[in-house]
């Protein structure tokens, strides 16, 4: 498995209260996740993307806040917010990439 790629395609964290959801190939940046985060939070590696979410499922509040500030920072790293996130489910999350239209 090919672990570095381009910005074309990521690894995603779907952040959403405490849940935090990784996809587990990588995925373009029109991804959209059911149900709809707080956040999407891109990595350009499996490896990041794995240790990003056990630090956001483990780790206390306060530190989460500071990873997500250097993330904020870090030209390696996209973050999509939403306005309107939906509840969090205690089901799966749906990954879903959306066509290129031709």
């Amino acid at each position: 498995m090919q672990d570095e790629i381009s910005k074309d395609q990521l690894y995603w964290l779907a952040i959403n209260g405490a849940s935090c959801a990784m996809s587990n190939m990588p995925m373009p940046a029109t991804v959209t996740v059911t149900p709809r985060p707080q956040m999407l939070v891109g990595f350009l590696t499996h490896a990041e993307a794995k240790t990003a979410q056990h630090s956001m499922l483990t780790a206390p509040i306060a530190k989460c806040r500071k990873l997500m500030d250097k993330w904020k920072r870090c030209d390696d790293v996209v973050m999509r917010v939403f306005k309107k996130p939906e509840r969090p489910t205690h089901g799966p999350t749906i990954w879903q990439c959306q066509g290129d239209g031709g």
